[in-house]
This record gives structure tokens, sequence and C-alpha cells, in this order.
């Protein structure tokens, strides 16, 4: 088993990790933030102990406790993650605290304005700021040492943001050739049934950076240069009029409850967006 262990860590460390063995308890308080943390821990009882690399467990007063509320969202903090809270050490500007202020807790960073005076700051703009004065009754205040992410998620729309990134770099390092072009939309063009479906032709174009955006004219005038006996050949005044709603917005965006479309001839657009990738 130990050997097991060393390859992880050996691995870990290859990938520009830093393990660490955890052989060091800490107290853990199951409380949530709007419960607060009191200076002397005999103020209320601790659920247990959590163990913690050594180097993590400092010479100060250390607990752990469970963020319930959501002002640090953006700073990375969401509910339900644990952090560890020294008690006893100074306070820098930028530093996050867990502040006890008249009989209620909170997460918050902390910060002195030009004029001097404190802040808790949060990182949520749905929450205030709060200004420290001497008429509060502050009963601890600790540093969040180390954070500790009990259920790692991102969000979706980030998530596809970064394929999209990615995927446009990668579509701006390759950009088909007008050849490669005209092979695609004399394959795609028999399932095309009606001149409005070409925009499914159109917006892949203009995803792949073939054509720029609202380039109608150009458009029409390359299917009819390579489909010019198509049953069904496009309008330039007519393919705008499908731009609406997610339609507007690149194929990988397109949502069937906001698409001037429904049913099978959604598919159908789809579909035909598809193939042309493909062929592409």
């Amino acid at each position: 088993m130990k050997k097991e262990y060393e390859e992880i860590f050996r691995q870990l460390e290859l990938a520009g990790m830093e393990p660490m063995i955890c052989d060091t308890p800490i107290p853990y308080y199951d409380v949530t933030v709007q419960a607060g943390i009191p200076t002397d821990p005999g103020y209320i009882s601790h659920e247990g102990m959590m163990w913690m690399p050594e180097c993590l467990a400092k010479a100060g007063m250390i607990c752990m406790v469970t963020v319930r509320g959501e002002s640090m969202i953006r700073a990375g903090i969401a509910p339900g993650d644990r952090v560890v809270v020294e008690y006893g050490t100074e306070i820098r500007d930028g530093d996050i605290v867990v502040a006890m202020i008249d009989g209620e807790s909170t997460v918050k960073s902390f910060m002195t304005d030009a004029k001097g005076n404190k802040w808790l700051v949060p990182h949520n703009p749905d929450f205030d700021a709060i200004r420290l004065t001497e008429d509060m009754y502050i009963n601890s205040l600790g540093k969040v040492v180390q954070q500790i992410k009990m259920n790692p998620r991102t969000g979706y729309n980030e998530n596809l943001q970064a394929i999209e990134l990615t995927l446009k770099r990668q579509r701006k390092a390759y950009i088909p050739s007008r050849e490669q072009v005209k092979n695609a939309i004399c394959n795609v063009a028999p399932m095309v049934d009606e001149k409005r479906k070409w925009y499914a032709v159109y917006r892949v174009l203009v995803d792949r950076c073939v054509i720029r955006e609202n380039a109608y004219t150009t458009f029409v005038q390359w299917v009819e240069e390579d489909v010019p006996n198509h049953t069904h050949l496009p309008d330039a005044q007519d393919l705008p009029r499908v731009a609406l709603y997610s339609f507007s917005k690149p194929v990988a965006k397109w949502e069937e409850k906001n698409a001037p479309v429904s049913g099978k001839r959604f598919r159908d657009y789809c579909e035909i967006a598809r193939c042309m990738e493909e062929e592409l």
C-alpha cells in the first residue's frame, strides 16, 4: 500500500502538484456562517477533528467551518465549502476573514479605504459591503488560510464559453478553401427542401469564419455557382428573416425553445448544419 501511495504522489508531483499527507488534527465546527465562530473554542462544542497537513496547521488557533452563504461566490468560495480559519494573526487588506459582528458571522474580504475606514467586502453583487464602526461588537476576526472544495463544480456557461473559444481558435487555424466549401454545398444540397433552410449552411460558414456575418449576398452567389439547378435556391433578402432568437447565434447555441422554427423543421435545420460541418 505504501508503494501505491508513493507512486500516486510521484505522478501528482510530475503533474506540477504538491501532494501532502493529512497527519495533523484540527477542530471542526459544523456550523453555518450565520451561526458564527467564537474566539473561545469552548463557546460551542465542535463536531470532531479534521486531519490536515502539518504545514497548514500553524501555531495559531486553527479551526475549520462549513460555508453556507453566497457572499464570496466570485472569490471561488461556494456554499458547502470548508475553510480553515486562523485566529490571533495580523489581518491585512485583501485577506479573506471570518468575522462575528453583533452576534452574527460572515465571510468577507478585509479592506481599509483611503480615509482609514475598515470594510468587510463581499464578492457577490447581491450583497453590500459592511463598514466596521466603533459601535459594533466584534467578537472575533479570523483569517481564512485554506479552502477545501467539498463538491467542486464549474458553471455551464463558463464551460460553454471555453469550448467555443477553443473551437473558434481551431477554426481560425483551419479555414476551408473555396473548393472545399463548394464540395460541401454540393453534398448537402439534396437535404435542402426549402430555400430558407440554406440558412443552416450559411450559419456554419459564418461559424467556421469562411464568410463574415451578414454576408448573405456572397453566400447566395456561391450557392448559385455551386448548385445552379437546385430547385430551392436561397434569397439574400429572405435569409436574414431566419436569423432570429437562438438562430442568430452559433449553431452550438441553437435551442428549439428559443428558435424561429420548431418540431421537424428545427431538427431539419440542425441536421443540415451538422452535415455541413462534417463535410468541411
